[in-house]
């Protein structure tokens, strides 16, 4: 399966969302990106969307710009596993959406525990290392199934989708 551009439709929307909580592990603006994925999420009928993004500029923009009580928005560098199990704790959503930009690698120490919560996990990786690396811990994180969406403008590039 294959991934042609940066709308979110395209981009994620093999994601299971009516009715979920998501937390949105990357969530700022990008210029092909219309609408914004906290956005898309919000029309797809999720419960509520935690979005994070390292720069504050964007979490102004969406406080401005996208007027629901259903979206809560954090100025947040994700820098660590345990910044990620912050988040997981204090919201327990049912799916992850992570495009951070190579941060992905502190998933990785994460355990099926960590991951109760989650049914469902969208992870974009820009190498072969966090690909390997993902599909080698897929299953010790508690899940069954992964698929692999290809991204061909992009080396290197793609996003695998897990399952419970």
């Amino acid at each position: 399966m294959k991934i042609l551009s940066e709308n979110p439709s395209d981009h994620w929307g093999f994601l299971t969302l009516r009715d979920k909580v998501v937390l949105d592990l990357g969530c700022g603006r990008t210029w092909q990106q219309e609408p914004t994925t906290p956005e898309y999420f919000l029309q797809q009928g999720v419960k509520k969307v935690i979005g994070v993004e390292m720069w504050h500029n964007e979490k102004i923009w969406f406080e401005e710009n996208v007027k629901d009580d259903r979206l809560l928005i954090f100025a947040d560098t994700i820098d660590s596993s345990d910044k990620i199990c912050t988040y997981l704790r204090d919201y327990t959503p049912n799916i992850i959406k992570c495009d951070i930009e190579g941060a992905e690698k502190y998933l990785e120490i994460l355990t099926q525990k960590d991951f109760d919560c989650v049914e469902e996990m969208a992870i974009e990786y820009h190498s072969d290392e966090l690909a390997d690396m993902i599909k080698s811990k897929y299953k010790d994180w508690g899940f069954k199934n992964i698929t692999f969406y290809e991204m061909p403008l992009f080396h290197q590039q793609g996003v695998l989708c897990l399952k419970k």
